[in-house]
């Protein structure tokens, strides 16, 4: 049987803490038509993509992920987004935040 393998995809992402400082990166890159805040009524806060798929929602300790050629956001589970990606070596020579960062917005 023959064998095969995903391609190296280079991507932008956004692990979502808080979701000020989501909204804040999202604002910086997506399309605001593509994403609305919500909150569930015990009090939740998710993020809901309209994206070619229909919706989906990201949920704190999600990973927001933009491809690099792409328009829409998606979001993706902690679980899957350590199993698929990895920091690329170069940027994390440079000190770059890594999965494991929270980022947030200065003076939050």
């Amino acid at each position: 049987m023959t064998k095969y393998r995903t391609k190296c995809v280079e991507i932008e992402a956004f692990r979502f803490q808080d979701l000020d400082a989501a909204l804040y990166w999202l604002s910086k890159n997506a399309d605001s038509s593509n994403y609305q805040p919500c909150v569930t009524p015990a009090g939740t806060q998710y993020i809901k993509f309209e994206v070619p798929e229909g919706q989906v929602k990201a949920y704190k300790g999600d990973w927001l992920v933009k491809l690099s050629n792409s328009k829409p956001i998606y979001p993706c589970n902690n679980v899957t987004f350590n199993e698929q990606y990895e920091l690329m070596p170069a940027l994390a020579k440079e000190g770059v935040p890594g999965p494991e960062t929270e980022i947030t917005r200065a003076g939050k």
